[in-house]
């Protein structure tokens, strides 16, 4: 099983404002360099340019961890990555559905919308509903 950290980090940022970047850890890695090292192996161009989705995004960062339905990006999708350079969700995202089980909570069907033919078909990740459910709570204050 995948193992879900996640660390909440306030950013100062002239042009952008303020926020505060929802850093998602898998096995003690950032999502972020584990999907620019799967592009990267591939052979992708360009690979990487990810950053972690804020706080107050369009999308609450808890609603998109606990699978909670979203009009954007639709088809039961949601945003796990933003653009590194201007932090929109539209610009360079990564797409993936979150799907919550008794047991069990996967991360799979990975997309770069703006490189539809890439295919993500071997990242996936499954947690332990129970670490992830736990992690969730500590990161966000919930009990």
């Amino acid at each position: 099983m995948d193992r879900l950290k996640i660390r909440l980090t306030a950013h100062q940022q002239s042009e952008l404002g303020r926020w505060t970047a929802v850093e998602l850890r898998v096995n003690g890695r950032d999502l972020k360099d584990l999907v620019a090292d799967y592009e990267r192996k591939l052979g992708y161009e360009p690979f990487g340019g990810y950053a972690s989705i804020s706080l107050d995004g369009l999308q609450g960062a808890l609603d998109r961890l606990t699978g909670t339905p979203n009009s954007w990006p639709g088809d039961g999708q949601t945003v796990l990555l933003v653009c590194e350079g201007c932090r929109e969700e539209g610009c360079w995202p990564i797409f993936a559905r979150v799907r919550l089980g008794e047991e069990t909570v996967e991360w799979s069907d990975f997309e770069q919308p703006h490189r539809p033919a890439r295919d993500y078909s071997n990242l996936r990740f499954t947690f332990d509903r129970r670490q992830y459910d736990e992690e969730i709570a500590r990161a966000f204050g919930r009990r």
